[in-house]
């Protein structure tokens, strides 16, 4: 008897995964303790039952990862009736300690051995742990020994070495044939004797035949045939080809020592052996039909030869088609090279001839209708799982495992996209999960790999993060901070602990729809700056509004401006003559100051400043200084802020950088201008029409020069103050009972108004 024991946290997919065998009468409920269920066969309140009381009472919560106890027990007896399989689990579950707590016993049948489920939990109502599951491996074990005496079971260490020695048996049975055969590899003139040889020492010791007849059965498998001369007594052995042709040279067996006469007299002690094996033989053959029948099972159409013969010898078996000369299937013979013995289709079984005509079809490994159509729906099938992955799973394990539940899913998409029928579809599913689910560890662990360096970097990501702004991090991020540890929001199995940061608690029940997450530009960019620091990255953009340094402290923001600056500033100098690029570096958005013997420069838009420190550009400057400080004049009010005329030259300036949507953002710039200077909107819209994109500067410098309201820092403050700048719109204010109260004519004059409104509105939103 072998019992394993399952621990997990999803409760639901354990108990359908159990009463969906029921639901393909692959399975039957034998009892439910603990349980107020009086049928059985409800398996709908069977499961509400079972969730109910595994779900805490309203107010508690539990913190108990893994409290889904899931028992599997697999006598190796197949005889085993209803009641003694439900006493054997309700003794294994007091013995357990889990007498009293809610579990069902659920009776499998879809394998060769009958085996029993037990699904209960390790929880009470107040979500507090109530068993104690320390050492439950070991407890099972020498629970299951005294089951075994006490029910008279088999144990499985023998029956394992027995299984074990079997598949062995087999595995190097087949490593054998294909080290060894011709047929399979092209082996040197200078070994092709000694392989002959070897295959021959193998035959003799370990494989039973009476005749040359079956000899050659044997030895087909090989690539090897012998030739009989019965008149001079002599035989030869050499190599053949697939079709059965010689490509060798022809060795005679007293060469080998194996001399006619030697194997004369191993067929007569061989025909005393197969006397006394009868059993054995049956054995083998009952193990032939076993195997073909399975392979027949598993394919409801015709299967190819190749495929027959590649699957069937899995199995360590050697099957050999007997076609005519009319391409027409006339026999099979079959050779156990586990066990050693051959035989005719037609002495494993009178029926298994005919079967074997009537279902194979001429065509390599590969080629049957089946499988190549299994083959084309795997891409399918791979698609429609990533796919999956992607919109609900977040994880490919955890698709893998509810994927046995989305059959209905998986053959609607086959059917739609890819005109499958509904028994191809099955089968192609069942192939894929198996190939899957043989992955599922792999991919698991690659996963659990994936998660660890995630959280490498984001550690490091959080280390340059503002510390007030933790929590907006992780609200932007995929963890979870609980109890000191990091979790990964969408897989709670995946955390680590002691992570060295003071995280703030956080969990998915403080996410909103609208948070901001994380994108992968950002990432690179906080993971750069722990790596480098900011003094050692290149900026080629120059935008602080930018969300990218949402989650850096003023001070850094302050030292990324100034190296903005910086890196723009080089960046010019070297790129245009002293005068255009002094130019370009105030339509950049930097504007120069003169303290005594230092040039600063600094930016109306931040607080940054920067020394200048060149010579060859501290002389360019002091020789443009009244031009710089006319800029300034222009540019900035008394109390430094931005005039209005250098909010419209930086915004028309960035779009003349740009190659896109120039047009469309122009005609965004002259909507917002119409609201301060109609006149002049209209004239630069214009210059847009009219494509004369390089006087739009020169006309706004001489509009600055003619009409100084422009510069009205007075009705600057105005315009910020009603939501003319950063959309901040005013709050409408609450009328009372006695403002609204209205006469027909003022409601006439409310709709004007209100539709007056939204214009300002629509102008307002619009700008770059």
């Amino acid at each position: 008897m072998i019992i394993k024991v399952i621990k997990g946290s999803d409760l639901k997919a354990t108990i359908r995964y159990n009463f969906q065998k029921v639901s393909n009468e692959c399975a039957s409920v034998l009892s439910a303790q603990n349980m107020p269920v009086d049928d059985l066969k409800n398996l709908t309140r069977l499961e509400r039952v079972m969730r109910h009381i595994a779900t805490p009472l309203k107010g508690f919560k539990t913190k108990v990862e893994k409290y889904v106890f899931h028992g599997v027990i697999s006598p190796e007896e197949k005889d085993l009736s209803d009641a003694t399989l439900k006493q054997l689990s309700d003794d294994y579950m007091k013995e357990m300690g889990y007498e009293n707590q809610p579990y069902f016993v659920v009776k499998h049948q879809d394998t060769n051995h009958t085996h029993v489920h037990i699904v209960s939990i390790d929880i009470d109502k107040k979500g507090k742990k109530c068993i104690d599951d320390s050492f439950q491996y070991r407890k099972t074990s020498e629970i299951r020994k005294n089951l075994e005496q006490r029910y008279s079971l088999s144990s499985p260490e023998k029956s394992k070495d027995f299984k074990e020695q079997a598949k062995q048996r087999v595995s190097n049975a087949i490593n054998f044939v294909d080290k060894t055969s011709f047929l399979q590899n092209e082996v040197p003139n200078a070994d092709y004797k000694n392989n002959i040889q070897r295959v021959l020492r193998k035959v003799r010791n370990e494989y039973e035949f009476r005749n040359f007849d079956e000899l050659n059965r044997i030895l087909a498998s090989f690539g090897i045939k012998s030739e009989v001369n019965d008149i001079y007594q002599g035989v030869s052995f050499y190599s053949v080809d697939e079709n059965g042709k010689r490509n060798g040279k022809a060795i005679a067996g007293s060469k080998f020592l194996y001399s006619y006469n030697t194997w004369q007299e191993q067929f007569e002690r061989n025909e005393v052996l197969f006397e006394r094996r009868k059993n054995q033989i049956n054995v083998s053959k009952k193990h032939v039909r076993w195997a073909t029948d399975q392979i027949l099972k598993k394919y409801a159409g015709k299967i190819t030869y190749g495929d027959y013969i590649a699957q069937v010898k899995t199995h360590g078996i050697d099957a050999q088609p007997l076609v005519n000369d009319y391409g027409l299937l006339i026999g099979f013979n079959f050779v156990d090279h586990a066990r050693g013995y051959q035989y005719k289709a037609s002495e494993v079984d009178r029926e298994l001839s005919k079967e074997l005509k009537s279902r194979l079809i001429p065509g390599g490994v590969g080629e049957s209708p089946e499988i190549r159509e299994t083959n084309r729906l795997q891409k399918a099938l791979e698609e429609m799982l990533q796919r999956r992955v992607k919109e609900h799973f977040d994880f490919e394990s955890n698709a893998i495992r509810f994927l046995r539940y989305e059959t209905d899913l998986y053959i609607s998409y086959c059917q739609e996209f890819y005109h499958a029928n509904e028994y191809n579809t099955r089968f192609a599913i069942e192939k894929f999960l198996e190939d899957k689910t043989k992955q599922l560890d792999a991919i698991y662990e690659k996963e659990e790999m994936q998660f660890n360096e995630d959280v490498a970097q984001f550690k490091k990501i959080a280390s340059v993060v503002d510390p007030n702004k933790l929590d907006d991090l992780l609200r932007a991020s995929k963890f979870n901070f609980e109890e000191g540890r990091l979790y990964d929001s969408r897989r709670p199995d995946f955390h680590v602990e002691d992570t060295g940061i003071p995280f703030p608690e956080f969990s998915n029940f403080r996410r909103h729809d609208d948070d901001k997450k994380l994108t992968q530009r950002e990432i690179d960019f906080y993971t750069l700056v722990a790596d480098k620091g900011i003094e050692n990255i290149k900026f080629d953009f120059f935008n602080l509004n930018d969300k990218l340094f949402r989650f850096l402290s003023d001070e850094d923001k302050t030292k990324v401006h100034a190296k903005m600056m910086q890196d723009k500033i080089a960046s010019l100098m070297d790129s245009y003559p002293d005068s255009e690029a002094i130019n370009r570096i105030v339509m950049s958005g930097m504007l120069f100051d003169f303290k005594g013997d230092d040039i600063v420069i600094s930016s109306p838009n931040s607080s940054a400043k920067l020394v200048v420190t060149d010579k060859k550009m501290r002389e360019s400057l002091l020789s443009r200084k009244d031009y710089l400080l006319a800029m300034n004049d222009i540019y900035r009010t008394k109390n430094g802020y931005a005039t209005l005329l250098y909010q419209a030259m930086q915004k028309f300036y960035r779009v003349m950088e740009s190659d896109f949507k120039q047009k469309e953002r122009y005609i965004y710039i002259c909507d917002w201008m119409a609201q301060h200077n109609p006149t002049l909107a209209t004239d630069i819209r214009r210059m847009v029409e009219q494509e004369q994109y390089a006087n739009i500067l020169k006309h706004l410098t001489k509009y600055a020069e003619t009409d100084l309201s422009f510069l009205n820092y007075t009705k600057y403050c105005e315009d910020k103050a009603v939501g003319f700048y950063y959309n901040n719109r005013p709050k409408p204010q609450v009328k009372n009972d006695s403002q609204i109260q209205t006469s027909v004519g003022q409601k006439s004059d409310q709709t004007t108004d209100k539709s007056k409104d939204k214009k300002k509105d629509k102008r307002k939103g619009m700008g770059i």
